[in-house]
C-alpha cells in the first residue's frame, strides 16, 4: 500500500451500503485505515444497515431538502465544511446516486482520486434513468479508477475513451454480502414480490398500480407482497390504489435479510430497481423489470423488459409466468471475490 492517509467512503443510501460494506471489511481485515461520509440521502434505511454491522461514520451530513438542486447544494456545501481535504488519500463512491455524485465532485474539486465502484453502466438516454444516467456519467469523467462489475461495462468505458489500465472488471460486490450472510433456508411460494421507486416511473404510477391490482385480483392463487418505497408519493397512490386487495400485502422496507429471504422465496420478481435486478441476476430468478431501458442486461431467459407506459404489463407478466423455468445461479456478476479484488488493486494503485 503506497497510500499514507485514510480513504474516504462517501455514501448515503441503503444499497450503496450493501455494495460498500463488503469493501469497508476488506479494509478492516487488512488494517487499511478509512474514514465514512454519510451523506443522509437516506438516512434510516443506511443507519440500520450500519449499525447491524457495527460501522459508525466518522461524518454525518444534516438532512437535506427533497429538491435535486437544494439537496445537491445543501450535500456538497456541507460536505465541504465538514471535511479536510488533506486528509485522505482517494475518495470511493458507489454507483449512480447523488451522494456518489457529489462525492466525486468534492473530490475532483480538491484533486484526490476518485474510485468509482459499479462503474460503466449505461443506457445512453440521458432521462432515463433520471437523473442517474448523466450523474453515472459524470462520475466516470471524473474517476480515476473504475471498477465493472461485468465486461459489458468496462467495453463501455473503453468506447469512451477511459484508458484500459484504469479499467477493471471484479465482479459485483453484492455477491460478497449476500455469501456473508447467514443463508435463507426458506421454502419456495406462490408470491410474487414487488418493488417500485424510480422518478421516471411516477407518472406512470396509476397505470402500474391498476396492471397490479388486475393481476392480484386475477391470480388468487398467488400472494403479491409489496414492501413501498418511503417515497410519500409511491406510499399514498399505493395506499389507495392497492388497499383491500385480500392476496396483495403493503408493507414498510423490509430489512436485508428479511428482504432477501421473500426474494429467494418468491415465484417471480417485479422491480424497477436496479438492484433487485441484479440480485435477481445473481440467483436466475424470474424479473419483471418495470422500466423504458435499462443499463443493467434484461436478455436472460428468466428477464423480461416492459415499459411502464405502453400498458403491456399484464402480458408481459404471463408471458414471463409462463415459462419453465427453475431458479439457477448466474455468474454474470461473479460468485464473490469482487471486494478482495477491488482492495488489491488499491493497494497497488494509490
Amino acid at each position: 500500500m503506497k497510500a499514507n492517509k485514510p480513504f474516504l467512503f462517501v455514501l448515503g443510501t441503503r444499497p450503496e451500503g450493501i455494495k460498500l460494506l463488503p469493501i469497508v471489511w476488506e479494509f478492516q481485515k487488512r488494517k487499511i485505515p478509512f474514514e465514512l461520509l454519510h451523506t443522509r440521502q437516506h438516512a434510516e434505511l443506511l443507519d440500520t444497515l450500519l449499525e447491524k454491522h457495527g460501522i459508525f461514520p466518522n461524518y454525518r451530513l444534516a438532512p437535506h431538502p427533497p429538491a435535486l438542486i437544494a439537496a445537491k447544494s445543501s450535500m456538497l456545501s456541507q460536505t465541504e465544511s465538514m471535511l479536510d481535504a488533506d486528509r485522505f488519500s482517494a475518495l470511493i463512491v458507489q454507483g449512480d446516486t447523488l451522494s456518489a455524485l457529489c462525492g466525486a465532485e468534492y473530490g475532483f474539486f480538491h484533486q484526490i482520486p476518485v474510485v468509482h465502484i459499479e462503474a460503466g453502466m449505461r443506457t445512453y438516454h440521458k432521462d432515463n434513468p433520471y437523473p442517474e444516467e448523466i450523474f453515472r456519467q459524470t462520475i466516470s469523467r471524473i474517476s480515476r479508477l473504475h471498477f465493472c462489475p461485468s465486461e459489458d461495462e468496462a467495453k463501455n468505458l473503453a468506447a469512451e475513451g477511459v484508458s484500459a489500465e484504469h479499467i477493471f472488471t471484479v465482479g459485483n460486490p453484492f455477491a460478497d454480502y449476500w455469501q456473508a450472510l447467514p443463508q435463507p433456508d426458506v421454502a419456495p411460494k406462490k408470491q410474487v414480490l414487488i418493488t417500485l421507486h424510480r422518478r421516471e416511473n411516477l407518472p406512470f404510477l396509476e397505470k402500474i398500480f391498476e396492471a397490479i391490482a388486475e393481476l392480484a385480483r386475477e391470480l388468487c392463487e398467488l400472494e403479491f407482497l409489496f414492501p413501498l418505497h418511503p417515497n410519500p408519493t409511491i406510499v399514498t397512490q399505493a395506499k389507495e390504489q392497492l388497499t383491500g386487495i385480500s392476496n396483495l400485502r403493503l408493507t414498510g422496507a423490509l430489512p436485508p435479510e428479511e428482504f432477501y429471504r421473500e426474494l429467494h422465496a418468491s415465484e417471480m420478481v417485479l422491480t424497477d430497481s436496479g438492484g433487485v435486478q441484479e440480485e435477481c441476476i445473481f440467483l436466475g430468478k424470474k424479473v419483471l423489470v418495470v422500466r423504458k431501458i435499462s443499463e443493467r442486461r434484461t436478455d436472460f431467459p428468466f428477464s423480461s423488459l416492459v415499459d411502464p407506459e405502453n400498458g403491456k404489463l399484464r402480458e408481459e407478466f404471463f408471458a414471463l409466468r409462463k415459462k419453465q423455468i427453475p431458479d439457477a445461479p448466474c455468474d454474470y456478476y461473479g460468485r464473490g471475490g469482487a471486494s478482495e479484488k477491488i482492495v488489491e488493486v488499491l493497494a497497488r494503485e494509490i
